[in-house]
Protein backbone atom coordinates (compact mmCIF):
# COMPACT_ATOMS: atom_id res chain seq x y z
CA UNK A 1 0.00 0.00 0.00
CA UNK A 2 3.10 2.45 0.08
CA UNK A 3 6.29 2.92 -1.53
CA UNK A 4 9.14 1.70 0.77
CA UNK A 5 12.09 1.93 -0.96
CA UNK A 6 12.57 5.77 0.27
CA UNK A 7 13.54 7.15 3.29
CA UNK A 8 10.96 8.75 5.79
CA UNK A 9 11.65 10.71 8.38
CA UNK A 10 10.77 8.04 12.15
CA UNK A 11 11.49 10.40 14.89
CA UNK A 12 13.05 13.79 15.31
CA UNK A 13 16.54 12.74 17.65
CA UNK A 14 15.37 14.49 20.62
CA UNK A 15 13.24 12.01 21.32
CA UNK A 16 15.51 9.08 21.61
CA UNK A 17 18.06 8.91 24.18
CA UNK A 18 20.45 6.28 25.70
CA UNK A 19 18.06 4.72 28.02
CA UNK A 20 14.76 4.75 26.52
CA UNK A 21 12.90 3.36 23.60
CA UNK A 22 9.92 4.93 21.23
CA UNK A 23 7.29 2.93 19.40
CA UNK A 24 5.79 4.63 16.33
CA UNK A 25 3.49 3.20 13.49
CA UNK A 26 4.70 3.99 10.16
CA UNK A 27 3.94 2.76 6.78
CA UNK A 28 1.26 0.64 8.73
CA UNK A 29 4.24 -1.54 10.79
CA UNK A 30 5.16 -0.76 14.44
CA UNK A 31 9.13 0.12 14.40
CA UNK A 32 10.77 0.18 17.75
CA UNK A 33 13.38 3.27 17.82
CA UNK A 34 16.34 3.29 20.47
CA UNK A 35 19.63 4.87 20.68
CA UNK A 36 22.64 2.76 21.60
CA UNK A 37 25.23 3.67 23.89
CA UNK A 38 27.79 5.20 21.01
CA UNK A 39 24.90 7.30 19.90
CA UNK A 40 23.56 5.29 16.62
CA UNK A 41 19.57 5.11 16.03
CA UNK A 42 18.68 1.31 15.92
CA UNK A 43 15.20 0.44 14.43
CA UNK A 44 13.93 -2.87 15.21
CA UNK A 45 10.37 -4.30 13.79
CA UNK A 46 8.15 -3.99 17.12
CA UNK A 47 7.45 -7.49 17.53
CA UNK A 48 8.96 -10.29 19.37
CA UNK A 49 10.14 -13.22 16.48
CA UNK A 50 8.79 -15.47 19.34
CA UNK A 51 5.46 -15.04 20.28
CA UNK A 52 5.03 -11.68 18.69
CA UNK A 53 4.65 -9.88 21.55
CA UNK A 54 5.21 -5.76 21.19
CA UNK A 55 9.18 -4.90 21.97
CA UNK A 56 8.19 -1.77 23.43
CA UNK A 57 6.79 -3.78 26.14
CA UNK A 58 10.20 -4.73 27.34
CA UNK A 59 13.34 -3.30 28.82
CA UNK A 60 16.78 -2.23 27.21
CA UNK A 61 19.88 -4.23 28.36
CA UNK A 62 22.17 -1.83 27.26
CA UNK A 63 22.20 -1.73 23.67
CA UNK A 64 20.21 -4.56 23.46
CA UNK A 65 16.00 -5.05 24.26
CA UNK A 66 15.02 -7.72 26.34
CA UNK A 67 10.95 -8.91 25.40
CA UNK A 68 9.38 -9.29 28.46
CA UNK A 69 6.61 -12.07 27.51
CA UNK A 70 9.30 -15.03 27.05
CA UNK A 71 12.69 -12.91 27.87
CA UNK A 72 14.09 -13.32 24.14
CA UNK A 73 16.97 -10.69 23.41
CA UNK A 74 18.06 -8.90 20.55
CA UNK A 75 20.54 -6.15 19.57
CA UNK A 76 20.36 -3.29 17.79
CA UNK A 77 20.75 -5.23 14.79
CA UNK A 78 17.75 -7.30 15.50
CA UNK A 79 19.78 -10.33 15.93
CA UNK A 80 18.64 -12.69 18.90
CA UNK A 81 21.64 -12.89 21.07
CA UNK A 82 19.79 -14.87 23.77
CA UNK A 83 16.53 -17.39 24.11
CA UNK A 84 16.35 -18.60 28.00
CA UNK A 85 16.17 -21.82 28.60
CA UNK A 86 18.19 -22.58 25.81
CA UNK A 87 22.03 -22.89 24.91
CA UNK A 88 22.53 -20.42 21.85
CA UNK A 89 19.35 -19.19 20.17
CA UNK A 90 16.87 -21.31 18.17
CA UNK A 91 17.23 -20.49 14.35
CA UNK A 92 15.20 -17.98 12.69
CA UNK A 93 14.57 -15.47 15.73
CA UNK A 94 16.15 -12.67 14.61
CA UNK A 95 13.89 -9.86 13.78
CA UNK A 96 13.70 -6.91 10.79
CA UNK A 97 16.45 -4.09 11.40
CA UNK A 98 16.02 -1.33 9.42
CA UNK A 99 18.21 1.21 7.93
CA UNK A 100 18.31 4.71 9.57
CA UNK A 101 20.24 8.08 9.11
CA UNK A 102 20.32 10.85 11.73
CA UNK A 103 20.88 13.97 10.18
CA UNK A 104 19.79 17.85 10.98
CA UNK A 105 18.22 16.44 13.97
CA UNK A 106 16.02 14.48 12.47
CA UNK A 107 16.18 10.06 12.27
CA UNK A 108 15.32 8.71 8.66
CA UNK A 109 14.42 5.31 8.20
CA UNK A 110 14.38 3.25 5.45
CA UNK A 111 11.79 0.14 4.99
CA UNK A 112 11.99 -1.06 2.21
CA UNK A 113 15.12 -3.10 0.20
CA UNK A 114 17.95 -1.82 2.80
CA UNK A 115 20.30 -2.47 -0.56
CA UNK A 116 18.69 0.76 -2.14
CA UNK A 117 19.36 2.77 0.94
CA UNK A 118 21.31 5.26 -0.10
CA UNK A 119 21.72 8.43 1.94
CA UNK A 120 22.80 10.59 -0.65
CA UNK A 121 18.71 10.50 -1.31
CA UNK A 122 17.67 12.09 1.57
CA UNK A 123 16.67 15.64 0.92
CA UNK A 124 18.89 18.61 2.32
CA UNK A 125 17.18 19.88 5.36
CA UNK A 126 20.42 22.36 6.68
CA UNK A 127 18.41 24.89 8.06
CA UNK A 128 17.36 22.80 10.97
CA UNK A 129 20.64 23.04 12.42
CA UNK A 130 22.01 25.60 10.44
CA UNK A 131 23.91 28.44 12.73
CA UNK A 132 22.69 30.97 10.69
CA UNK A 133 19.28 30.20 11.50
CA UNK A 134 16.69 29.35 14.29
CA UNK A 135 13.95 27.08 14.58
CA UNK A 136 12.37 24.85 16.98
CA UNK A 137 11.68 20.71 16.17
CA UNK A 138 7.92 19.97 15.86
CA UNK A 139 5.76 17.46 15.22
CA UNK A 140 1.74 17.10 14.96
CA UNK A 141 -0.31 13.69 14.10
CA UNK A 142 -3.23 13.66 11.77
CA UNK A 143 -6.48 11.49 11.85
CA UNK A 144 -6.12 11.60 7.73
CA UNK A 145 -4.72 10.52 4.96
CA UNK A 146 -1.21 11.49 4.08
CA UNK A 147 -2.19 12.37 0.45
CA UNK A 148 -4.73 14.72 1.77
CA UNK A 149 -2.28 16.72 3.61
CA UNK A 150 0.04 16.73 0.78
CA UNK A 151 -2.68 18.51 -1.56
CA UNK A 152 -2.96 21.06 1.42
CA UNK A 153 0.56 22.15 1.34
CA UNK A 154 0.68 22.13 -2.82
CA UNK A 155 -2.34 24.32 -3.44
CA UNK A 156 -1.74 28.15 -1.14
CA UNK A 157 -4.62 29.10 -2.20
CA UNK A 158 -6.01 27.81 0.76
CA UNK A 159 -4.15 30.31 2.86
CA UNK A 160 -6.55 33.17 1.89
CA UNK A 161 -9.32 31.29 3.38
CA UNK A 162 -7.81 28.92 6.27
CA UNK A 163 -5.60 31.46 7.45
CA UNK A 164 -6.85 34.14 6.75
CA UNK A 165 -6.23 35.42 10.53
CA UNK A 166 -2.78 33.43 10.24
CA UNK A 167 -0.64 32.52 7.93
CA UNK A 168 -2.23 34.09 4.96
CA UNK A 169 -4.30 37.64 5.47
CA UNK A 170 -4.32 38.25 1.69
CA UNK A 171 -6.48 37.54 -1.06
CA UNK A 172 -3.62 37.86 -3.16
CA UNK A 173 -2.81 34.59 -2.50
CA UNK A 174 -5.76 32.62 -4.10
CA UNK A 175 -5.23 34.46 -7.22
CA UNK A 176 -1.93 34.41 -8.37
CA UNK A 177 -0.94 31.73 -10.47
CA UNK A 178 2.96 29.69 -9.47
CA UNK A 179 5.58 29.41 -11.47
CA UNK A 180 5.63 25.39 -11.36
CA UNK A 181 8.88 23.23 -12.81
CA UNK A 182 10.93 20.92 -11.81
CA UNK A 183 14.53 20.75 -10.05
CA UNK A 184 16.19 17.14 -9.42
CA UNK A 185 13.43 14.82 -8.29
CA UNK A 186 11.51 17.51 -6.66
CA UNK A 187 8.68 19.71 -8.19
CA UNK A 188 9.15 23.31 -7.58
CA UNK A 189 6.12 26.21 -7.32
CA UNK A 190 6.60 29.73 -7.35
CA UNK A 191 4.55 32.50 -6.04
CA UNK A 192 5.02 36.21 -5.69
CA UNK A 193 2.95 38.94 -4.18
CA UNK A 194 3.88 41.95 -5.23
CA UNK A 195 3.05 45.43 -2.95
CA UNK A 196 1.27 44.18 -0.78
CA UNK A 197 -0.25 46.57 1.84
CA UNK A 198 1.37 44.96 4.88
CA UNK A 199 3.27 41.67 6.41
CA UNK A 200 0.92 38.35 7.33
CA UNK A 201 -1.21 38.46 10.61
CA UNK A 202 1.34 35.85 12.38
CA UNK A 203 4.18 38.41 11.93
CA UNK A 204 2.40 40.96 13.94
CA UNK A 205 4.17 42.51 16.14
CA UNK A 206 7.77 41.26 14.39
CA UNK A 207 8.15 43.09 11.52
CA UNK A 208 11.60 44.55 10.43
CA UNK A 209 10.48 47.94 8.40
CA UNK A 210 7.22 49.46 7.66
CA UNK A 211 5.18 49.77 4.54
CA UNK A 212 3.91 48.02 1.48
CA UNK A 213 5.65 44.60 1.37
CA UNK A 214 6.95 41.89 -1.42
CA UNK A 215 5.87 38.39 0.08
CA UNK A 216 7.07 35.35 -1.60
CA UNK A 217 6.31 31.24 -1.19
CA UNK A 218 8.42 29.20 -3.62
CA UNK A 219 8.51 25.52 -2.02
CA UNK A 220 9.57 22.05 -3.54
CA UNK A 221 8.05 18.65 -2.86
CA UNK A 222 10.26 15.82 -3.21
CA UNK A 223 8.33 11.98 -3.91
CA UNK A 224 8.57 9.93 -2.48
CA UNK A 225 9.62 10.74 1.30
CA UNK A 226 6.95 13.52 1.26
CA UNK A 227 9.66 16.14 2.05
CA UNK A 228 8.46 19.67 1.24
CA UNK A 229 10.78 22.37 1.73
CA UNK A 230 9.91 26.08 1.09
CA UNK A 231 11.48 29.77 1.09
CA UNK A 232 9.57 32.54 2.28
CA UNK A 233 9.28 35.97 3.17
CA UNK A 234 8.40 39.33 3.25
CA UNK A 235 10.80 42.32 2.21
CA UNK A 236 10.18 46.16 1.82
CA UNK A 237 8.04 46.35 -1.48
CA UNK A 238 10.69 47.46 -4.72
CA UNK A 239 13.64 46.07 -2.82
CA UNK A 240 14.27 43.68 -5.57
CA UNK A 241 13.63 40.50 -3.69
CA UNK A 242 11.79 38.87 -6.58
CA UNK A 243 15.45 39.59 -8.59
CA UNK A 244 17.15 37.69 -5.48
CA UNK A 245 18.28 40.77 -3.78
CA UNK A 246 17.63 40.31 0.41
CA UNK A 247 18.09 43.50 2.17
CA UNK A 248 18.81 43.35 5.34
CA UNK A 249 15.46 44.34 6.45
CA UNK A 250 14.19 41.29 4.96
CA UNK A 251 12.37 38.87 7.16
CA UNK A 252 13.64 35.48 5.45
CA UNK A 253 11.95 31.54 6.72
CA UNK A 254 12.73 28.37 5.32
CA UNK A 255 10.02 25.54 6.38
CA UNK A 256 10.74 21.84 6.63
CA UNK A 257 7.22 19.71 6.82
CA UNK A 258 7.42 16.10 5.94
CA UNK A 259 4.78 13.61 6.12
CA UNK A 260 4.99 10.14 7.01
CA UNK A 261 2.19 7.94 6.73
CA UNK A 262 1.64 6.19 9.42
CA UNK A 263 -1.09 3.58 8.29
CA UNK A 264 -3.96 4.45 5.57
CA UNK A 265 -5.89 6.87 7.88
CA UNK A 266 -3.43 8.61 9.68
CA UNK A 267 -0.21 10.50 9.18
CA UNK A 268 2.93 12.07 11.00
CA UNK A 269 3.23 15.48 10.54
CA UNK A 270 7.40 16.72 11.54
CA UNK A 271 7.60 20.60 11.10
CA UNK A 272 10.41 23.24 11.58
CA UNK A 273 9.85 27.14 10.89
CA UNK A 274 13.99 28.85 10.76
CA UNK A 275 14.09 32.31 10.40
CA UNK A 276 17.60 34.08 10.29
CA UNK A 277 17.02 37.18 11.92
CA UNK A 278 16.33 37.47 15.48
CA UNK A 279 18.37 34.21 16.08
CA UNK A 280 19.84 34.64 19.39
CA UNK A 281 16.30 35.43 21.02
CA UNK A 282 15.08 32.16 21.99
CA UNK A 283 11.82 33.78 23.48
CA UNK A 284 10.93 35.52 19.46
CA UNK A 285 11.90 31.87 17.96
CA UNK A 286 9.26 30.41 20.59
CA UNK A 287 7.11 32.97 19.74
CA UNK A 288 7.07 32.35 16.30
CA UNK A 289 6.91 28.95 16.18
CA UNK A 290 3.68 28.93 18.73
CA UNK A 291 1.90 31.24 15.81
CA UNK A 292 3.18 28.88 12.87
CA UNK A 293 1.73 25.71 15.32
CA UNK A 294 -2.12 27.91 15.58
CA UNK A 295 -1.85 27.70 11.48
CA UNK A 296 -1.11 24.47 11.07
CA UNK A 297 -3.39 23.41 13.76
CA UNK A 298 -5.93 25.36 11.37
CA UNK A 299 -5.30 22.69 8.29
CA UNK A 300 -5.13 19.90 10.73
CA UNK A 301 -8.96 20.21 11.68
CA UNK A 302 -9.90 21.27 7.96
CA UNK A 303 -8.48 18.24 6.75
CA UNK A 304 -9.70 16.03 9.24
CA UNK A 305 -13.10 17.19 8.01
CA UNK A 306 -11.98 16.90 4.87
CA UNK A 307 -11.52 12.82 6.02
CA UNK A 308 -14.59 12.38 8.20
CA UNK A 309 -17.51 13.81 6.00
CA UNK A 310 -16.01 11.95 2.93
CA UNK A 311 -16.90 8.77 4.36
CA UNK A 312 -14.86 6.65 1.99
CA UNK A 313 -16.28 8.55 -0.93
CA UNK A 314 -14.65 10.29 -3.47
CA UNK A 315 -14.14 14.31 -2.80
CA UNK A 316 -14.22 16.03 -5.86
CA UNK A 317 -12.39 19.28 -6.46
CA UNK A 318 -13.43 21.99 -8.64
CA UNK A 319 -11.51 23.69 -11.35
CA UNK A 320 -10.67 27.30 -10.13
CA UNK A 321 -12.10 28.12 -14.07
CA UNK A 322 -15.44 26.33 -13.99
CA UNK A 323 -14.72 24.96 -17.18
CA UNK A 324 -17.24 22.80 -16.85
CA UNK A 325 -17.42 19.11 -16.19
CA UNK A 326 -13.84 18.46 -15.66
CA UNK A 327 -13.31 17.19 -12.13
CA UNK A 328 -10.39 15.43 -10.18
CA UNK A 329 -11.50 13.16 -7.58
CA UNK A 330 -9.37 11.85 -4.45
CA UNK A 331 -9.13 8.74 -2.97
CA UNK A 332 -9.38 8.41 0.22
CA UNK A 333 -10.28 5.10 0.76
CA UNK A 334 -7.14 2.62 0.07
CA UNK A 335 -9.53 -0.28 -0.79
CA UNK A 336 -10.59 2.09 -3.67
CA UNK A 337 -7.84 3.38 -4.29
CA UNK A 338 -6.86 -0.09 -5.12
CA UNK A 339 -10.01 -0.45 -7.41
CA UNK A 340 -8.79 3.10 -8.62
CA UNK A 341 -5.96 1.13 -10.22
CA UNK A 342 -7.86 -1.57 -11.31
CA UNK A 343 -6.54 -3.59 -8.94
CA UNK A 344 -7.73 -7.59 -10.55
CA UNK A 345 -11.03 -9.09 -9.17
CA UNK A 346 -10.06 -12.95 -8.20
CA UNK A 347 -11.94 -13.82 -10.75
CA UNK A 348 -9.49 -11.87 -13.12
CA UNK A 349 -11.85 -9.23 -13.25
CA UNK A 350 -10.66 -5.12 -12.58
CA UNK A 351 -13.34 -4.14 -10.33
CA UNK A 352 -16.36 -2.62 -10.03
CA UNK A 353 -15.12 0.97 -11.94
CA UNK A 354 -15.68 1.78 -15.36
CA UNK A 355 -12.53 0.28 -16.93
CA UNK A 356 -10.99 -1.18 -19.67
CA UNK A 357 -7.69 -3.77 -20.50
CA UNK A 358 -5.09 -1.85 -22.00
CA UNK A 359 -3.33 -4.98 -23.25
CA UNK A 360 -2.40 -8.67 -21.89
CA UNK A 361 -0.13 -6.89 -19.36
CA UNK A 362 -1.67 -3.69 -18.64
CA UNK A 363 -4.60 -2.24 -16.81
CA UNK A 364 -6.28 1.35 -16.55
CA UNK A 365 -9.18 3.37 -14.91
CA UNK A 366 -11.58 4.79 -17.63
CA UNK A 367 -14.00 7.28 -16.25
CA UNK A 368 -15.24 10.25 -18.59
CA UNK A 369 -13.19 13.03 -16.54
CA UNK A 370 -10.65 10.62 -15.85
CA UNK A 371 -7.57 8.72 -18.03
CA UNK A 372 -5.08 6.81 -16.18
CA UNK A 373 -3.16 3.87 -17.30
CA UNK A 374 -0.98 1.73 -15.11
CA UNK A 375 1.03 -1.25 -15.69
CA UNK A 376 0.78 -3.75 -12.97
CA UNK A 377 3.29 -6.33 -13.86
CA UNK A 378 5.43 -3.39 -12.63
CA UNK A 379 4.24 -3.78 -8.60
CA UNK A 380 3.17 0.14 -9.23
CA UNK A 381 1.22 1.12 -6.15
CA UNK A 382 -1.75 3.08 -5.32
CA UNK A 383 -0.07 5.78 -3.46
CA UNK A 384 2.11 6.73 -6.58
CA UNK A 385 -1.41 8.32 -7.62
CA UNK A 386 0.02 11.07 -5.55
CA UNK A 387 1.69 12.18 -8.45
CA UNK A 388 -1.71 13.52 -9.73
CA UNK A 389 -2.59 15.14 -7.20
CA UNK A 390 0.46 17.53 -7.50
CA UNK A 391 -0.36 18.02 -10.90
CA UNK A 392 -3.96 18.58 -9.84
CA UNK A 393 -3.06 20.71 -7.29
CA UNK A 394 -0.57 23.51 -9.01
CA UNK A 395 0.64 22.26 -12.04
CA UNK A 396 -3.26 22.91 -13.48
CA UNK A 397 -2.43 26.60 -13.65
CA UNK A 398 0.21 26.32 -16.41
CA UNK A 399 -2.28 23.81 -18.63
CA UNK A 400 -3.17 24.90 -22.07
CA UNK A 401 -7.05 25.02 -22.61
CA UNK A 402 -8.32 23.23 -25.60
CA UNK A 403 -5.84 20.47 -25.48
CA UNK A 404 -7.63 16.94 -26.74
CA UNK A 405 -8.20 14.74 -24.13
CA UNK A 406 -6.54 11.42 -24.77
CA UNK A 407 -9.21 8.88 -24.92
CA UNK A 408 -9.81 5.16 -24.50
CA UNK A 409 -9.81 5.23 -28.40
CA UNK A 410 -6.38 6.92 -28.91
CA UNK A 411 -4.65 3.58 -27.13
CA UNK A 412 -2.38 1.94 -28.99
CA UNK A 413 -0.03 -1.33 -27.97
CA UNK A 414 3.37 0.44 -28.13
CA UNK A 415 1.80 2.50 -24.96
CA UNK A 416 4.15 2.53 -22.32
CA UNK A 417 2.16 2.68 -19.12
CA UNK A 418 4.27 4.41 -16.03
CA UNK A 419 3.38 5.12 -12.67
CA UNK A 420 6.09 3.78 -10.35
CA UNK A 421 10.08 4.19 -10.25
CA UNK A 422 12.64 2.51 -12.80
CA UNK A 423 10.39 2.86 -15.98
CA UNK A 424 12.21 1.89 -18.73
CA UNK A 425 10.35 4.25 -21.61
CA UNK A 426 7.44 6.83 -21.71
CA UNK A 427 6.61 5.85 -25.74
CA UNK A 428 4.87 8.86 -27.81
CA UNK A 429 4.88 7.09 -30.97
CA UNK A 430 8.47 5.88 -30.74
CA UNK A 431 9.73 9.61 -30.75
CA UNK A 432 9.21 9.85 -26.32
CA UNK A 433 12.62 9.84 -24.14
CA UNK A 434 13.38 7.40 -21.51
CA UNK A 435 12.21 8.55 -18.26
CA UNK A 436 13.64 7.30 -15.16
CA UNK A 437 11.18 9.21 -12.19
CA UNK A 438 7.64 10.08 -12.04
CA UNK A 439 8.72 13.72 -11.62
CA UNK A 440 10.83 13.86 -14.89
CA UNK A 441 7.97 13.08 -16.32
CA UNK A 442 5.29 15.41 -15.04
CA UNK A 443 6.83 18.98 -15.74
CA UNK A 444 6.54 17.75 -19.37
CA UNK A 445 3.03 17.08 -19.31
CA UNK A 446 1.63 20.20 -17.80
CA UNK A 447 0.97 21.19 -21.66
CA UNK A 448 -1.30 18.27 -21.27
CA UNK A 449 -3.27 19.19 -18.26
CA UNK A 450 -6.58 20.79 -18.43
CA UNK A 451 -10.09 21.87 -16.61
CA UNK A 452 -8.04 20.50 -13.00
CA UNK A 453 -6.67 17.14 -14.73
CA UNK A 454 -4.15 15.74 -15.43
CA UNK A 455 -3.42 13.09 -18.74
CA UNK A 456 -1.26 10.49 -17.33
CA UNK A 457 -1.04 8.65 -20.56
CA UNK A 458 1.45 9.57 -23.65
CA UNK A 459 -0.08 9.56 -26.77
CA UNK A 460 -0.09 6.41 -29.61
CA UNK A 461 0.40 8.60 -32.69
CA UNK A 462 3.81 10.11 -33.78
CA UNK A 463 4.94 13.16 -32.39
CA UNK A 464 7.40 15.50 -30.56
CA UNK A 465 9.23 14.46 -27.45
CA UNK A 466 7.68 15.73 -24.24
Amino acid sequence: MFIRDAWYVGAWGHELDTASMLSRRLLGDKVLFFRTGGGRIAALRDRCSHRFAPLSMGRREGDCVRCMYHGLVFDADGKCVEEPGRKGVSPNTDVRSYPTVERHKQVWIWMGDPAKADPALIPDCHYQDDPAWASIPAYLHYKADYRLILDNLLDFSHLTFVHENTLGGSSTIAEVRPKVERVGDAVRLTRWYLNEPGIAPYLAGFGTFDGPVDRWHVYQLHIPGNVFLMDSGSAPAGSGAPEGTRVAQAMQFRATQIVTPEDEQNSHFFWTYAHNFNIHDNAFTQALAARIAEGFEEDRVMIEAQTEDAGGEYLEVADEDDEGPDLMRVRLAPEQAHAFVGRPREDGALGDRDHHLVGDERCGVHDHRLDFAFDRSAGLEPEQAVLVRLAQAEVREQRTVGEPRVGAHERGSDRKLFFGHEVERMSDGGHGASVRSPLEWLPRRVDAHRGGMMRCCTRSTPGPSP
